[in-house]
């Protein structure tokens, strides 16, 4: 497994190093499977249009909306970039590089709270309906969540998922996350309040196991 030089670099608060974002049009992290990069609105507008006419994927997640309208994809990597560079969050198209390089789904470090004290970020990820089960979103969540923690040295990483979709709690599971029960709520989606389950975990746990 490769991994190429980290080129996205969050702000000072993030970085003990004195980091500052510099350049975020070719961070590339590489999997076995997989390259998790940075969007290209010319490469990648119309394949995130199309794939997002899933209804599921949509369904699944709590910020998607659905229909899908045309301008919501380039709007989606503009505001992808305005993150980055303010230090927000982390947007990564995720490319199988068994299919020519075919764009699957998205990974996300978003909400990114920075202080003194504390670095933090939530977990966000969607993959393509017909490349779901074969792991795809746990490698990708896998690597984010490593450059998170090793790179922008984040303190702790959060996730949630709804109580109805066990399959994304699966990949929680897998990348080493802990189930707090605790801080089970609700969220409205589309209308209905739904139960969310909520992951989280501390750097200081994914050093010592990885």
């Amino acid at each position: 497994m490769r991994r190429s030089e980290p080129i996205v670099k969050l702000d000072s608060h993030m970085n003990k190093a004195n980091s500052t974002v510099e350049k975020i049009d070719s961070l590339q992290l590489e999997t076995k499977r997989l390259l998790l990069r940075t969007f290209q609105a010319s490469l990648d507008s119309n394949v995130i249009h199309g794939l997002l006419q899933e209804r599921d994927i949509a369904y699944n997640t709590q910020m998607i909306p659905f229909p899908y309208e045309k301008g919501m994809a380039e709007e989606f990597i503009h505001n992808a970039h305005k993150e980055a560079k303010e230090g927000k969050g982390l947007h990564l198209a995720v490319i199988l590089k068994s299919e020519t390089n075919l764009l699957i789904g998205v990974v996300s470090l978003i909400k990114i709270e920075k202080s003194d004290k504390h670095q933090r970020a939530n977990l966000g990820y969607w993959i393509a309906k017909p490349y779901w089960g074969v792991g795809y979103g746990t490698e990708a969540a896998s690597e984010i969540v490593r450059f998170g923690f090793m790179d922008l040295h984040l303190d702790y990483i959060r996730s949630n998922h709804f109580t109805r979709n066990p399959a994304s709690g699966r990949i929680m599971q897998k990348i080493g996350m802990k189930h707090d029960p605790q801080l089970k709520n609700k969220t409205d989606k589309w209308g209905v309040w739904e139960d969310v389950e909520a992951y989280g975990l501390l750097r200081k746990d994914f050093v010592e196991n990885k």
